[in-house]
């Protein structure tokens, strides 16, 4: 009944933001915004001399990316219901596994990458897919306090995280910490929690970290529409 709940606050706040009848068509806007708003970014990076500049469109890219997921996009899946065989791509339509999630979310936010075959691997070659090893971090057999102390040093920021059977976005911002997931537990499906309250989480002993947003081969090669190939 919780569940039932919460799911029918987040699509009637979706709705009436957007002031359209289905949340289907709102996404789908978005999605379509976003593609266009990365081309004009691409346009105006490509056609830039100095590096100088382009470091700059590259910056500006970094702060839409994070707009575009966590207030554009994210929100949409929220209730949206987990199953381990999930494949939808439509939020609130069918049922979503975690890694699906995942490469649904950056498909749906320009991430030219193998939507199906990247989220069928484990969470440490989906993230090693999409950031590069300098910016992948293995926090095992932390205690929860030492693990929360160790991403907060590392900064504020979007990033992906691989558990032992697990995987989903870790939001940053000073001391609050928020896992963006589609979750398996009993109340499941898409949310996002405390770090603190999620079980997965804490339970896990294996830990692996991607700084998505700090890598500038990521934010060039979203930028420039190129191909994440899909570690095997």
């Amino acid at each position: 009944m919780k569940v039932a709940y919460l799911k029918y606050f987040v699509l009637l706040g979706l709705l009436l933001r957007y002031n359209v009848p289905d949340i289907v068509v709102a996404y789908r806007e978005q999605v379509h915004v976003i593609a266009a708003e990365r081309a004009y970014l691409q346009q105006l990076y490509v056609t830039q001399d100095e590096v100088s500049q382009k470091q700059k469109i590259v910056e500006i890219a970094r702060i839409h990316l994070y707009s575009a997921l966590t207030a554009r996009l994210f929100p949409f899946w929220y209730g949206t219901p987990w199953d381990f065989n999930g494949t939808t791509a439509t939020p609130q339509k069918g049922k979503i596994a975690c890694g699906y999630f995942v490469t649904t979310l950056l498909r749906d936010a320009g991430f030219e990458l193998e939507r199906v075959k990247l989220a069928q691997q484990s969470s440490e070659k989906i993230i090693r897919t999409l950031v590069s090893d300098e910016y992948v971090v293995r926090l095992n057999k932390l205690a929860m306090e030492d693990f929360v102390n160790a991403m907060r040093r590392m900064g504020n920021g979007l990033y992906l995280i691989g558990l032992d059977t697990h995987i989903g976005f870790l939001l940053v911002n000073g001391s609050n910490l928020q896992f963006i997931h589609s979750s398996y537990s009993y109340w499941g499906g898409v949310k996002s929690e405390p770090v603190w309250k999620c079980r997965v989480l804490v339970k896990s002993r294996f830990r692996v970290v991607g700084k998505l947003l700090s890598d500038e081969q990521t934010i060039a090669q979203w930028l420039l529409n190129k191909k994440f190939t899909t570690v095997l």
